[in-house]
């Protein structure tokens, strides 16, 4: 959670955002996610996000998986991940965005964090 806040922070101050263009970094501050647009005030996103937090610690909790450490770890990273864009769309109203690689859509290390740990949560329940 803390390189995502420290990543964000640097885009911010030293990436001036062009929404288009080449390089792997730039920055992204707008049109994602939907919620944040169409939410009109922030107590139904923090409500949205709360739900969705509570409803995957209940998953974590489960006896199945308890008995896997590997699927506890992959949800605790995607939590962390969540929790991090949660905190910038309560404090900005959306996302910061800053790494483009090719035709992927920009991302944060946030992003990537909730892929990894569902994709690892996922990958330790086959």
């Amino acid at each position: 959670m803390l390189a995502d806040r420290v990543t964000k922070e640097i885009a911010l101050r030293t990436l001036a955002d062009t929404r288009r263009g080449g390089g792997v970094l730039r920055l992204v501050t707008s049109g994602r996610p939907r919620l944040a647009r169409e939410a009109s005030k922030p107590t139904l996103v923090a409500v949205w996000l709360a739900a969705v937090a509570c409803a995957l610690a209940g998953l974590a909790v489960s006896p199945s998986l308890r008995a896997n450490p590997l699927v506890s770890v992959g949800v605790a990273v995607a939590l962390a991940g969540a929790a991090c864009n949660g905190a910038d769309l309560l404090a900005r109203g959306a996302v910061v965005d800053f790494i483009a690689i090719g035709w992927w859509p920009v991302f944060n290390l946030a992003d990537a964090a909730i892929v990894v740990g569902a994709g690892v949560a996922a990958l330790s329940l086959a």
